[in-house]
């Protein structure tokens, strides 16, 4: 009948009954809760515990009071005085079951978190010798990320999957997982078709399964490290820019750097002739190379599109655009085509295109629009500083047209130093290089060489053109000259620091010269170089009043001169030049 003989206390406190209670209770009685057994029938356990053995199970049922709680069941039949008894033992493991629950939903949960995660989880094992690992478990995102299936990845070793690890790598990682329980490394992986993918591991250790294992999470950076390179590339064109002294100069490095950055096999910068308004193909790279100097007419093509859209001009199939205005050559070597204006302050300089024989991504025509921007401005100031140098090379031709010109009408005026200016200038400038005088100020030397006697427009050609000697009082008037220079050259700012020659070159080393007496360094490096090569040329050439000294003759003087009338040390470079 399976009723109960003997219970006790603790069954009777299980199930909220008092002994004699216990004692009128069948076994169907206690089976009273749902379970998994529901529907069953009590006695054929018991008829299972004879035929089998013992038997057990787990049930849900109720207490007295109706509260539901789990017990495991255990049935055995036990012989005793002559008749078999069921000895049935009970054990209330609610809190287990409890627990149990509370696991399998966290791991539900976490199963749930870890294949929803966007970003790839994988479990790798650890070797302690470092030996090849393997997969141990990995979510959707992971294998997505690589274009794997999830079991073509758990076939896989790990470190087939980089591009670059070393033995060397691998022992580093391994020995700061087991030192610091933590590591974070890039790398680039290999995806299933082969293009490669930026990827940042954080990788912990954890206990998997019973084996030691690291926990990576893992992140695709591709766009991330693309964007740093894209700016590294940006931020060194901008520099390469910066050391282009002219548009010309400029131009080809833009178009190099370009085709780096954006892997295009053709470029062309167009820049608008500011008189004709054509667009002139003034730099090109690979193909398209053969059209530099040619010109687009005005508000043509696909030059007219940028115009009136004024944003980049993008298509992947261009031979579908009759727009395009270009050599039928230039047409049939690219598919894919891109442009975008330079533009400074609202007004448009030139254009930038770019070409492809496969597809031109959105990313591509992002960074082309971002280097216009900086190009056309590195663009406009090269222009600007070339219209600059182009005027002032203009002006300065113009001066020293105007100089020549004065120094001519001397030279007309006193016939006796006809070709003098000529001569003396060249060789002081060759003394004032041998003597190291720096380029830069070669040019003011050269003007005040022209200039030195400029002074003599204000003495009269009475006493200027005399045949015969100078009396003292003409002599006087004579060595007013160089501060008639001096008065003439003031006003005129740009002769500022050309007048040392014109005003110092009759001053002699030993203090004997005028206009000032001034003596040794006080006189102006350039009056002292001059003042030898006035004197050198005017002792080797014919005058009406005499012939020209021979060499000889004329080294003499300069030797014997040396620390009177000259600088001693201009004459030692000046004999070392002679000698040359």
């Amino acid at each position: 009948t399976g009723t109960i003989l003997e219970a006790n206390q603790r069954m009777c406190e299980m199930f909220g009954c008092t002994p004699d209670e216990a004692i009128h209770l069948t076994l169907a009685d206690l089976r009273s809760g749902e379970s998994p057994h529901t529907g069953e029938d009590p006695m054929q356990w018991i008829s299972q515990a004879v035929a089998s053995g013992p038997q057990s199970f787990e049930w849900h049922t109720r207490d007295k009071s109706g509260r539901p709680f789990w017990v495991e069941v255990n049935l055995k039949i036990t012989p005793m005085d002559g008749r078999d008894l069921l000895l049935v033992t009970l054990r209330d493991i609610t809190e287990q079951k409890k627990t149990h629950q509370a696991l399998q939903e966290r791991e539900r949960k976490f199963r749930e978190l870890f294949q929803a995660n966007r970003d790839g989880i994988v479990v790798i094992q650890l070797q302690p010798d470092h030996g090849p690992v393997r997969f141990l478990e990995l979510n959707q995102a992971a294998h997505e990320m690589l274009g794997y299936t999830r079991e073509e990845m758990l076939q896989i070793l790990p470190s087939a999957l980089e591009l670059e690890l070393t033995p060397e790598k691998q022992f580093r990682r391994h020995h700061q997982l087991e030192t610091v329980g933590l590591a974070a490394f890039d790398t680039v992986l290999i995806h299933k078709d082969g293009h490669l993918v930026d990827a940042e591991f954080t990788a912990q250790v954890v206990q998997y399964g019973g084996q030691l294992a690291a926990m990576n999470i893992v992140r695709d950076i591709s766009d991330r490290k693309q964007h740093e390179r894209e700016l590294q590339a940006i931020s060194s064109l901008s520099a390469a820019m910066r050391t282009a002294p002219t548009r010309g100069a400029m131009l080809p490095i833009i178009v190099d750097k370009l085709g780096q950055l954006l892997q295009c096999e053709s470029i062309v910068i167009q820049i608008i002739d500011p008189l004709t308004q054509e667009a002139v193909y003034e730099a090109a790279r690979g193909p398209w190379s053969f059209i530099v100097g040619t010109r687009q007419p005005p508000d043509t093509g696909l030059n007219a599109v940028l115009n009136q859209a004024l944003k980049p001009y993008h298509n992947n199939h261009i031979q579908d655009d009759p727009r395009l205005v270009a050599p039928d050559d230039f047409q049939s070597r690219i598919s894919a085509l891109a442009g975008t204006l330079l533009m400074v302050e609202d007004k448009i300089i030139g254009y930038i295109w770019i070409g492809r024989s496969s597809d031109i991504n959105e990313s591509q025509v992002r960074i082309l629009a971002a280097v216009a921007d900086i190009a056309a401005n590195a663009i406009h100031r090269a222009t600007l500083h070339d219209q600059t140098v182009q005027a002032a090379d203009d002006l300065s031709s113009s001066y020293n047209t105007t100089l020549e010109g004065w120094a001519r009408a001397l030279e007309l005026r006193d016939h006796d130093t006809e070709g003098h200016t000529r001569r003396v200038v060249q060789m002081a400038l060759d003394l004032a290089q041998a003597m190291g005088i720096s380029s830069d100020q070669l040019e003011d030397f050269r003007r005040g060489a022209l200039l030195h006697d400029i002074g003599k427009i204000g003495i009269p050609d009475s006493i200027l053109l005399k045949p015969g000697p100078l009396d003292a009082s003409e002599w006087d008037l004579m060595r007013r000259h160089p501060e008639y220079a001096r008065e003439l050259l003031q006003p005129i700012a740009y002769l500022h620091t050309a007048m040392d020659i014109p005003l110092w070159h009759h001053e002699k080393w030993d203090g004997t010269g005028y206009p000032h007496g001034l003596q040794g360094e006080e006189i102006p490096l350039a009056a002292r170089i001059f003042a030898l090569a006035d004197v050198w040329d005017a002792l080797t050439s014919d005058r009406p009043y005499r012939r020209a000294w021979p060499i000889e003759q004329a080294l003499e003087y300069i030797v014997e001169q040396s620390g009177r009338h000259f600088d001693p040390q201009v004459v030692e470079v000046f004999l070392r030049l002679v000698k040359k």
